[in-house]
């Protein structure tokens, strides 16, 4: 990846996993209605009363497909349950949004356990801020030090709150400023996060 001198990736740190997905929607949510081109993932967990654990998908942002990248491994199953295969179908997804679209901005759920391994949405990462594509992403307590590894000044690690994460979005596409009403919400949201 290549050096910046500002931190094209923003990463809020999902210390409450429902919270920062939350986050992470909104985000979405909020760049869509300042016209800006999103692409991505988001995941989506679908609660399951005879199971310790939700069961687990990826939503692309493009194409509306969906991955269930849980693998159902019992009642009781507590251990690493991911489904690789389709975690890097999700990922393929992402990288041809981005070589075939305009993206102004890519969304993804997390850096997580795929991600430290080297696969997962770790390409997609890469070819954004090649490509001067900002990152807007969760990211878990126990992948935070590969991803600092692997992205290390290009990173900005944040708390899970929505208005910092918002005027760094707004700080990081200057291009949208003309539009009349951004002006006032990017005064707003760099006001509250100073």
């Amino acid at each position: 990846m290549k050096q910046a001198t500002h931190t094209p990736i923003y990463a809020i740190r999902r210390d409450d996993p429902e919270a920062a997905d939350h986050i992470v929607a909104d985000m979405l949510d909020f760049a869509r209605s300042l016209g800006i081109l999103v692409t991505g993932v988001v995941q989506k967990n679908i609660r399951r009363t005879d199971r310790v654990h939700n069961d687990m998908h990826l939503v692309s942002i493009d194409s509306c497909n969906e991955y269930r990248i849980s693998e159902d491994r019992g009642k009781f199953s507590a251990g690493c349950r991911l489904d690789r295969d389709l975690i890097a179908r999700a990922a393929l997804d992402v990288e041809q949004a981005l070589m075939t679209g305009t993206p102004q901005l890519l969304v993804l759920n997390k850096f997580g356990k795929a991600e430290e391994e080297g696969g997962g949405m770790r390409q997609a990462i890469a070819m954004a801020t090649e490509a001067d594509i900002p990152v807007f992403m969760s990211v878990g307590r126990l992948s935070l030090g590969s991803l600092l590894d692997f992205a290390g000044p290009l990173v900005e690690v944040a708390p899970a709150e929505i208005t910092p994460a918002r005027a760094w979005l707004l700080s990081h596409l200057p291009e949208i400023a003309s539009v009349p009403e951004l002006k006032q919400i990017q005064g707003i949201a760099c006001e509250i996060a100073r």
